[in-house]
């Protein structure tokens, strides 16, 4: 061929992408043991010296593209593979994140909240980062039960949930139903000044929702009640302190009038 020869013909066809499948058979008039070496490491599939037999050759041809069509089965057969893998990993993915999600409220379930608390947990230990908590409490939920019924309590709820979820100032806070009227939201790298700032915009944009509630015995419409808690994790201390310190400052939230934010002291 002009200008260029056979090995480098064959190693610019197996440099595009849509051509390195083709099989190459290289016929040539050489005979050297390094020529050959050279074909087959430029991607050649075949190689005959001149003068080439007819049958030989197209043998050779027939045999190469056999091979051709096993390889292009094989990739069809990895492929469909591979489509098959990444759809069931996306059900995984769909059914881990039904499994960890609260189905009434769609936050995160009691499950995954005590799974991300001990996740940020270890995580600050080792970065030396500070962790919040708040906990919140729907105020006389059952007063609310009692006189609109429980369709009206679920949707209640979930109003809620929607209403504090929009609140989260990061991706990595988390809120998520402890039980019953009750949540929580996990404030990572947060410190008590920054956490009381989240529990007091909650408290006020529950109150602001305007759900009615006859029964409440601190006005016309649904309240919350909030504690919040920080704490420096350590290896002396364990996540339930957190916990347990946000439910005391809840407590006292409720004790102290409800629709309001009491803080914990800082561990």
């Amino acid at each position: 061929m002009p200008e260029i020869d056979g090995i480098a013909a064959c190693r610019q066809l197996k440099s595009h992408e849509d051509l390195r499948d083709i099989p190459i058979i290289i016929v040539t008039g050489m005979e050297e043991h390094e020529h050959l070496e050279a074909a087959f490491a430029a991607g050649a599939t075949d190689y005959l010296t001149k003068p080439a037999n007819k049958r030989e050759l197209l043998a050779r041809v027939r045999s190469a593209m056999l091979l051709k069509q096993e390889m292009d089965r094989r990739k069809a057969r990895e492929k469909e593979l591979l489509e098959l893998t990444e759809k069931l990993e996306e059900v995984n993915r769909k059914l881990h994140l039904l499994s960890s999600l609260d189905s009434l409220t769609g936050v995160a379930n009691r499950r995954y909240l005590d799974e991300y608390l001990a996740k940020e947990w270890k995580r600050a230990v080792r970065e030396g980062t500070q962790l919040s908590a708040i906990m919140i409490d729907i105020d006389f939920f059952k007063a609310f039960n009692d006189t609109y019924g429980h369709l009206a309590g679920d949707d209640c709820l979930r109003e809620v949930a929607m209403c504090l979820q929009g609140l989260k100032r990061r991706p990595a806070d988390l809120l998520g139903r402890y039980g019953g009227e009750e949540f929580i939201v996990l404030l990572p790298e947060t410190g008590l000044i920054g956490a009381a700032a989240v529990a007091e915009g909650m408290c006020a944009k529950v109150a602001g929702l305007g759900i009615r509630h006859e029964q409440s015995a601190i006005g016309d419409y649904l309240t919350i009640s909030l504690g919040v808690a920080t704490i420096s994790p350590d290896l002396e201390k364990s996540s339930k302190m957190l916990i347990a310190n946000a439910d005391k400052a809840l407590y006292r939230a409720k004790q102290g009038g409800r629709n309001r934010v009491e803080e914990a002291e800082m561990l």
